[in-house]
């Protein structure tokens, strides 16, 4: 089973989000999908809009052993960046504690038919939304929606503060499949304390600790909860 702080953090080349993977490589059958997620937020200066593309990753192994686990699924890419005149706001790769799983809730939106607690019925509804002939659109349910952040200041990773999207306006996040390429350059418009605490995989808090001994936010998230492709 993957850790809370390991999903949180990431390794290189590592997705958001997974579910505990078991079986051998050999009986392994995977799938992906990539899809647009567009964040909708209706200000006083007038509509704000702003996208990201992902891919979600399934696999189903052959369940060897009584103990393991027969799927697992996780998510590629990068926030979505909401510009405001305060700042900008991210809408992570997570939906936040005690809650589903991102990649999950995507593709249940994107076909409802599928059976989320079988892994044959995921990948397989995976490997539909990968095809060359999806076209599938939906429409992400509020509780389902990513957690969303802002820095009180820019400068400094610690002052991470979670926002109420309904206080900020945002009123819809939309789905749909694409063949584009996973976004990146999240790095781009960060300080550069961003690339500093991935160099030293560390927490918003610059904690390098494997485990989390506060609630504070700044020492659950890290910059692997903003992009994935900043190992790449």
């Amino acid at each position: 089973m993957i850790g809370r702080r390991d999903v949180l953090l990431g390794a290189a080349g590592a997705t958001v989000g997974a579910m505990a993977l078991g079986g051998c490589a050999l009986f392994e059958t995977n799938a992906s999908y990539r899809f647009r997620m567009t964040v909708h937020a209706l200000t006083p200066a007038g509509l704000r809009s702003a996208s990201t593309v992902l891919q979600v990753n399934a696999m189903k192994g052959v369940k060897l052993l009584p103990e393991e686990h027969p799927g697992g699924v996780g998510i590629a890419g990068e926030a979505v960046v909401l510009d405001f005149p305060q700042g900008p706001v991210f809408a992570l790769l997570t939906i936040g504690d005690a809650k589903q799983l991102l990649p999950t809730q995507v593709t249940k939106a994107l076909d409802p038919a599928v059976n989320t607690a079988d892994a044959a019925s995921f990948v397989a509804a995976v490997k539909r939304l990968g095809g060359r002939s999806a076209n599938a659109k939906a429409e992400l349910t509020r509780d389902d929606w990513p957690m969303m952040v802002r820095f009180g200041d820019l400068k400094d990773p610690a002052s991470v503060e979670q926002v109420d999207p309904d206080a900020i306006g945002v009123k819809r996040i939309l789905l749909e499949t694409t063949r584009d390429q996973v976004t990146k350059g999240i790095e781009k418009r960060m300080p550069p304390w961003f690339m500093q605490l991935v160099k030293r995989k560390a927490s918003l808090s610059g904690s390098t600790s494997l485990t989390i001994s506060t609630n504070d936010l700044a020492d659950k998230l890290s910059p692997g909860s903003f992009s994935t492709e900043i190992w790449r």
